[in-house]
């Protein structure tokens, strides 16, 4: 994976449980905003936007198999209310389940921008 996607990456992991912006990544990595996205997107085949949202997701799923409760998993994770987590993790199933009834299995796009994490990601 290019070395600039990877320093990407472990920014946004690093600040997977704050609110952050484009612009902010962009000032760590020296570069503009939009070369930033650009240079994600080209590379990991999904939006900065896309990647944050699943990993937090996903990222989530941990915290409630550890019986955490549904809203502070929520707050932790940067969402505004309960409804808006249970919502964003409603439409990510059903994404991952008409994926497998399309194809039969998860593509490998759609299961690198679920796995994606510091360097584990399919490439």
């Amino acid at each position: 994976m290019n070395e600039q996607i990877q320093l990407m990456i472990d920014w946004i992991e690093a600040n997977l449980k704050n609110q952050f912006s484009l612009d902010e990544l962009s000032i760590y990595m020296e570069y503009s905003p939009y070369y930033c996205s650009f240079k994600f997107h080209q590379v990991t085949g999904i939006s900065i936007r896309r990647y944050v949202l699943l990993r937090r997701l996903y990222s989530s799923t941990e915290d409630l198999a550890n019986n955490r409760k549904i809203i502070d998993v929520a707050f932790d994770y940067d969402y505004s209310s309960q409804e808006a987590y249970s919502r964003a993790f409603k439409l990510f199933l059903v994404s991952i389940l008409e994926n497998i009834n399309l194809t039969g299995c998860l593509s490998s796009q759609l299961l690198n921008s679920i796995l994606i994490r510091t360097g584990n990601g399919v490439e």
